[in-house]
């Protein structure tokens, strides 16, 4: 079961901009979009702690400061480029949640990133983006 707003770890992400397998033991940061509606399925952002990347990636992330709901260990960025999903499976553990209002920002910088970004459903992130839309 997966909340809204819920950063989870999950293990084993294929990243999508890079193509690269995630095998660190400890799993990667994420940002589940929606509810858990049933089917099992989750819809996902990723996140990273490498801020250093902010600037030149302003449009496609938005920077997290660590609060006591969030729990992150250090001020993070969560990347609203490619949306993942998968099967729940054992390998998640949420570790804390985004506020009511750090849910809306991320939510706002991805419809802004996906409707500015010329995102047509023939790609995999804008058909997810479309499948979800309704519910963020």
């Amino acid at each position: 079961m997966f909340r809204k707003g819920e950063i989870t770890t999950r293990k084993n992400i294929k990243f999508k901009d890079n193509e690269k397998l995630d095998i660190n033991l400890n799993g990667h940061p994420t940002v589940n979009l929606i509810d858990d509606d049933g089917s099992g399925n989750a819809y996902f952002l990723t996140m990273t702690s490498q801020t250093a990347n902010y600037i030149k990636n302003k449009d496609k992330c938005i920077l997290m400061n660590t609060n006591k709901y969030n729990k992150l260990k250090r001020p993070s960025l969560v990347k609203v480029e490619h949306i993942y999903t998968r099967e729940e499976e054992f390998r998640c553990t949420p570790t804390g949640i985004l506020t009511s209002e750090e849910y809306n920002n991320v939510i706002d910088k991805l419809k802004d990133f996906k409707e500015n970004n010329n995102c047509h459903k023939d790609n995999s992130g804008c058909r997810r983006y479309a499948e979800i839309k309704d519910k963020l």
